[in-house]
Parts: C-alpha cells; structure tokens; sequence
C-alpha cells in the first residue's frame, strides 16, 4: 500500500489510520484532488518494481498472482 499512501500524499501509517477510520480509498482520493487511475498506476508500480533478491521464482510467481489480482483491487479501490 506505500505506492496508493505516497499517491495520497500521506504516509502508510496514515492511510492505514484512515481506512481504519471507515473511510475508503476512493473517499480519500477525492478528498485530496488525486484521480483513482492515478493511484493504481502507482500501486501497480510498486508491485511491479519488487524484486526480492531471495529468489526470482518466488518473485514472479508473487508478481503473477498480484496482477492477476489487479481488476478486483481496481474495483476495491473505486469504492
């Protein structure tokens, strides 16, 4: 989630405290002025920038099922 908080102009911890508020990411985004495409690209970035030095197979098989994942995220994140 660092990739939606430093979309959000706001720390992890803050957007952790915030959604723990009730409030939801779409409801933060329109609060801030900051477009939700704006922030999936930004999540998306993250994920797709991890790239643990443990294993490369263990990284693309964590990447493959994250992106497989992205339709439901981008619906979670719209609210």
């Amino acid at each position: 989630m660092d990739g939606v908080a430093e979309a959000l102009g706001m720390t992890h911890g803050e957007l952790r405290t915030s959604l723990r508020d009730g409030k939801t990411i779409a409801a933060l985004a329109e609060e801030k002025g900051v477009d939700l495409e704006t922030i999936v690209e930004a999540h998306i970035s993250k994920i797709e920038a991890f790239e643990p030095a443990a294993s490369t197979v263990w990284s693309e098989t964590v990447l493959t099922d994250r992106m497989d994942k992205l339709p439901q995220m981008k619906r979670q994140l719209k609210g």
